[in-house]
């Protein structure tokens, strides 16, 4: 039954709520009925009303200790208990319908007995309990605690499961038999195989369930400790007999014996649960700390968080209470000023209890379940230096605490210091606090003992006082500290008594530089007086005062000595920030950035000169080779007795050719380059007492007098008249030939560049003997390699040639006995071994532009070719990219340039022009209004390509088709079938896309025609002219109107189906966007004037040259303002060379005849003539 009490309760009723109604009798007989409302979920009254009408009465206290007779509230304990479980079950299944019968109750589904009780005496029969449910609504017990929300249906059967447990018979018969649970009888139907029955017997009732599988296993945590005919193990792999805590050594011991249960399908209840007949429930689980017979303290909480209520059940000398307790915290801070938070439970100071995690034992107590732990352990320790950032965290929890108080109230402090042997002290003055009163200074916050927290008003250093500084520390304490300092009373004197101060800088013995810090004051007699702390100074008993006006920031010392390494990084990074804040200076470290150069003296020999030369500045004179050794030490500050160069200015770069240099008693001995490059780089002034002979060579050669210094060149065996301007150019080259020298002939195209080259080359043979001199390399693009050749022979026909080209070219030729070796770039990169061996007398590289990047294959092998003489070839401008021209000099002129770093897009106009005052010696370039007069009007230059392989595939299988049509000369359309063939020739040798019709792919195709008119048409472009290009075939003119609009090029043009002729002639004429014009022979060669142009292409020969001359005559007419050149393509070994030399042949007779077109032409000639077109040569 319910535990006993002195004063009798005669009747009560109690809800799963926590709210009780009992009658009491007391200690005189009366009766009076009491009322008592628990706490949710804590063991606390909550509310009590007795109608007695007194206060803690002896009726209240006899009900309260009848209901915690058991320890915890009867409500709690029925909550907890296996029946409220059952009965909750019960109605969960089969509702809170109308039951009937008085003293028994059977359900009964598909013929098993689900459930039954029965009532053997009638006062606590079903009849009873429904009257005892009867009135419900009208009474409060049992809806007391529910919401009106909850209620408000109750009369449609709509309440909540909760509120209709509370209101059924079910609970009544769970509470009846939970009052005499001490006497229940629990048995089972059996227990040789899973039961399926529960019985309960009590004098008042006796209940049968039925148990599905599903209920089994939290049933079992509720019957685990009741007296059951059968066993209920935790654990698969051990069985537990007894558990003990030892309090002395804190630990737990395990007493165990170890099983093996043969579990499997057949005994599975339900997931991990197992019945196993004879022996009972088995939990298929391990238990983690099996085979331990101690349990380490540090093991107690991980234990007992996995298995409580089990390890619980088996202790044996303490327990564990289940309601949770709330941790309790007390605070205080020790003498070194850490403050320690301790855990206790009951009283402050507990020295019994011990934590593990949320569990607390008590020594003789047990273990509790605790909540609001904040930090593991009893005891958590704050220090002073991390009291701050915690004291921010968790300033609420501590101002709860009595004498932890956060007050409002802000504490002012006042700052003292003083300097003591060059220390610094700060400190608060004591008169801050009432003496008597305890303080922990905690950084922003006092702490005084007893009251609570005071707030600093004003923190003006984050380091803890006092502070002490040493001498080394107090410049920068002060700069950190500045604006703070400035509240401290005298720190800082109010006037500075400084007159000036700087850096003063001596060079001392060559060898290192002295640095030090000076200061003049107002009063002399103060500077005994001065200390210096970094940027401050401290005058005794007066204050500091700033002395950052004379320093610069980055300075680290006022003192110091530059040994001679660090010169140089001293100099670059520290000297520049020093400047304004130097007193003075040695001399010799001052910068020297203006300076003249003197020549004292010059004697030539050979190609070499030796000078004498002297670096003059106002402070005095020095050898120009000291510069040149101080360059090549790598010295980068070089300090002199004229003052300090700095040589690793890019300014100074220009001395990098002259570290080569040879120097012998103080003279230097250079190349004719390395002289020109000198003077040309600075303006360098003869000596007053040099020689007027030597001042008039050098002024010969510096200005390029090519008439009066040299012998007039004698080209021997050359067979062409040079004009005016030629003639000259061919002086030039000659001047720099006998100087050793190197140049550009960039001469605009047409003006005879190629005459020239030949000119020197003829010149070299008249001049030297032929075993004094090496044979002369010309290398050429692929396109111009045969107009080359037939100059050559044209011209120097005297000349030994080896043609260095073709699939049956022999290696064995290039030798010393070949007078002119000429081969094309693409053998030249592919053949660079076989090429550098020989050392060439002069090289001639034509269009030399093609080898402006300086990565390209063609320029390193360009590059190692050995000659006294090296000209570029070139119509095209080179002075315009820098890095092209950079290039190009290093191929010509190695080492030329200066080597400072040229960056890609560079737009330093300054350093561009520099660079064009050092090239423009060696350029020769004139356009053709610059020698109109010495011009003819037109220059005519026929243009022989090869074949590309692709061409040459397509040709050699269509001419297999003339072997047919010559054996059957007399068949009809004999002469048609001929003409066709002759048309399907000159196509191909024009481009392969008119034979396979696909101009979308015109590109992919190959062809040498097409090839020479892009690179005369670049460098058209390139000099600003106009061009314009004629072809009888309008796929041929419809592929380069593809080449022009991919590339951006503006065009006009006129074919047959042309509407607007007139608008393509202005826009050509008047349009400077407009560069190009397209047009076919037929229609654009009468009747429009294209005085624009510069250039003609006739990209394929006409039948009769009077039509071409017609076509050229639309440039070459009046209007025209300058001299024309006019190329005419033909490709080599086939029927378009035959052709041409039957035009020429006939020339005379063709021009009569304007109307002579290709068809006549063909008709014209006889068989003979026909099969001569295409025999090859």
């Amino acid at each position: 039954m319910v535990g006993k009490c002195t004063i009798p309760i005669e009747d009560f009723e109690f809800t799963s709520k926590g709210v009780y109604q009992l009658i009491v009798r007391g200690p005189t007989g009366e009766e009076a009925e009491l009322f008592i409302e628990f706490e949710e979920n804590a063991p606390k009254i909550k509310d009590s009303f007795c109608s007695c009408g007194k206060a803690g009465c002896s009726h209240f206290n006899a009900a309260k200790e009848f209901l915690l007779s058991r320890g915890r509230p009867l409500h709690t304990l029925f909550n907890e208990s296996y029946l409220n479980f059952l009965f909750r079950y019960i109605a969960q299944q089969f509702g809170f319908g109308p039951l009937s019968g008085d003293n028994e109750v059977r359900i009964v589904e598909k013929d098993r007995l689900l459930f039954e009780a029965r009532f053997p005496k009638p006062a606590f029969g079903l009849k009873s309990l429904l009257e005892k449910k009867r009135g419900v609504e009208e009474g409060s017990l049992y809806l007391f605690r529910f919401s009106d929300e909850e209620t408000g249906d109750l009369s449609m059967g709509k309440a909540p499961f909760a509120l209709s447990y509370e209101l059924s018979v079910w609970i009544e018969i769970a509470k009846i038999l939970f009052l005499e649970e001490e006497i229940i009888d629990i048995s089972f139907d059996r227990t040789d195989r899973l039961p399926q029955y529960i019985f309960l017997s009590s004098p008042h009732a006796a209940v049968s369930i039925y148990i599905p599988k599903a209920l089994w296993k939290p049933l079992l945590g509720f019957l685990r400790y009741k007296k059951l005919p059968f066993r209920v193990f935790d654990f698969s792999n051990t069985i537990i007999r007894s558990v003990e805590f030892r309090e002395e050594e804190r630990i737990f011991r395990i007493e165990e014996e170890p099983c093996r249960f043969l579990l499997g399908k057949e005994t599975r209840v339900l997931d991990d649960l197992h019945f196993v007949p004879g022996q009972g429930f088995v939990m298929d689980r391990a238990f983690q700390f099996a085979g331990r017979i101690q349990i380490s303290e540090e093991e107690i909480a991980p234990l007992l968080e996995k298995y409580e209520a089990i390890i619980g059940s088996y202790l044996t000398n303490t327990h564990i209470s289940p309601d949770p307790i709330e941790v309790r915290y007390h605070l205080h801070f020790d003498a070194h000023k850490t403050l320690h938070i301790q855990k206790h439970l009951f009283h402050p100071g507990e020295r019994t209890t011990h934590f593990y995690g949320k569990y607390a034992y008590i020594e003789h107590k047990g273990f509790f379940v605790t909540e609001g732990s904040l930090f593991a352990g009893r005891e958590k320790l704050v220090r002073v230096e991390k009291f701050a950032a915690f004291f921010e965290s968790n300033r609420s929890w501590i101002g709860g605490f009595d004498g932890f108080h956060i007050h409002l109230t802000k504490i002012a402090l006042k700052y003292f210091y003083k300097v003591e042997k060059g220390k610094l002290t700060i400190d608060v003055m004591q008169d801050v606090l009432e003496e008597n009163q305890q303080v922990i200074d905690l950084g922003p916050w006092f702490y005084v003992r007893g009251e609570g927290f005071f707030e600093k008003e004003e923190t003006l250093f984050s380091e803890e006082l006092p502070i002490v500084l040493e001498p080394a520390s107090v410049g920068n304490f002060i700069n950190k500290y500045q604006k703070q300092l400035e509240h401290v009373s005298g720190f800082f004197l109010e006037k500075s008594p400084v007159k000036e101060g700087g850096l003063v800088l001596n060079l001392v013995d060559d060898s290192h530089i002295d640095m030090h810090f000076e200061l003049k004051f107002e009063d002399e007699e103060l500077q005994s007086s001065c200390i210096l702390y970094g940027s401050y100074g401290y005058l005794d008993k007066k204050g500091f005062f700033s002395i950052i006006s004379y320093l610069p920031k980055e300075l680290a010392v006022t003192e110091k000595e530059i040994p001679k390494a660090a010169w140089n990084i001293f100099f670059k990074y520290e000297f520049p920030t020093l400047t304004p804040f130097i007193l003075s200076v040695d001399p010799r470290l001052e910068l020297v950035e203006n300076f003249d150069l003197v020549l004292n003296d010059i004697e030539m020999d050979k190609h070499a000169w030796d000078v004498d030369i002297d670096v003059r500045h106002r402070t005095g004179t020095i050898p120009f080779t000291t510069l040149v050794e101080g360059f090549s030490h790598r010295k980068k500050a070089l300090i002199t007795p004229i003052g300090r160069f700095n040589l690793e200015d890019e300014a100074f770069n220009w001395i990098i050719p002259f570290t080569s240099a040879p120097v012998r008693e103080g003279r230097m001995r250079l190349s004719t380059l390395l002289l020109m490059q000198f003077f040309f780089i600075r303006e360098v002034k003869p000596s007053k007492t040099m020689a007027p002979e030597k001042r008039e060579l050098i002024e010969k050669i510096l200005r390029f007098d090519v008439e009066n210094l040299f012998e007039q060149p004698r080209p021997r065996g050359f067979k062409s008249k040079l004009r005016t301007y030629q003639a000259y150019g061919l002086r030039w080259l000659w001047f720099l030939y006998n100087l050793g020298l190197s140049g550009f002939l960039s001469d605009e195209m047409g003006l005879g560049k190629t005459h020239q080259a030949m000119g020197l080359i003829a010149a070299i043979r008249g001049g030297r003997k032929k075993e004094d001199r090496g044979p002369i390399l010309i290398v050429c693009p692929t396109s111009v390699i045969y107009h080359w050749e037939e100059l050559i022979k044209k011209y120097l026909p005297k000349m030994k040639m080896v043609i260095y080209h073709g699939t049956g070219r022999s290696s064995r030729r290039i030798n010393k006995s070949a007078e002119i070796i000429l081969t094309t770039y693409g053998i030249l990169r592919g053949e660079e071994a076989r090429f550098k061996k020989l050392h060439y007398e002069l090289a001639v590289y034509d269009e030399v532009h093609i080898a402006k990047n300086h990565k390209s294959q063609i320029h390193k092998a360009l590059s190692v070719m050995q000659a006294k003489m090296k000209l570029g070839v070139t119509g095209t401008p080179i002075e315009n990219n820098i890095l092209e021209l950079k290039a190009l000099f290093d191929l010509i002129l190695p080492d030329y340039l200066p080597k400072h770093k040229i960056k890609e897009g560079e737009e330093d106009k300054k350093k561009l022009e520099e660079i064009r005052k050092l090239v423009r010696p060696f350029i020769l370039r004139r356009r053709k209004e610059d020698v109109l007069l010495d011009l003819p009007e037109k220059i005519e230059e026929v243009l022989f390509v090869d074949l590309s392989a692709e061409q040459r595939k397509l040709y050699e299988e269509a001419e297999k088709k003339k072997e047919v049509l010559f054996s059957r000369p007399g068949e009809k359309d004999f002469t048609l079938h001929i003409f066709g063939l002759i048309n399907e020739l000159k196509q191909i040798c024009n481009h392969p896309s008119l034979i396979h019709k696909d101009l979308h792919r015109c590109f992919q195709h190959e062809s040498s025609k097409f090839q020479m008119f892009v690179e005369i048409l670049e460098e058209t472009l390139a000099t600003g002219k106009k061009l314009v290009v004629f072809s009888h075939y309008l796929d041929m003119l419809s592929i380069l109107r593809r080449y022009l609009e991919m590339n951006n090029i503006g065009y006009a043009e006129i074919i047959g189906a042309t509407q607007d002729r007139k608008e393509q002639v202005a826009a050509f004429q008047n349009d400077p966007n407009v560069q190009v014009f397209l047009g076919s022979l037929g229609a654009a060669g009468l009747g429009i004037d294209l005085t624009a142009a510069s250039v003609v292409v006739h990209f394929d020969r006409w039948w009769n040259p009077a039509k071409e001359d017609q076509a050229t005559d639309r440039v070459h007419r009046i209007g025209q303002k300058r001299g024309i050149i006019v190329f005419k393509f033909v490709t080599k070994n086939t029927i378009e060379e035959n052709i041409h030399a039957l035009i020429e042949s006939k020339k005379g007779l063709m021009r009569q005849i304007l109307s002579y077109d290709e068809e006549q032409a063909i008709k014209k000639l006889t068989l003979e003539e026909l099969i001569q077109l295409f025999e090859k040569h």
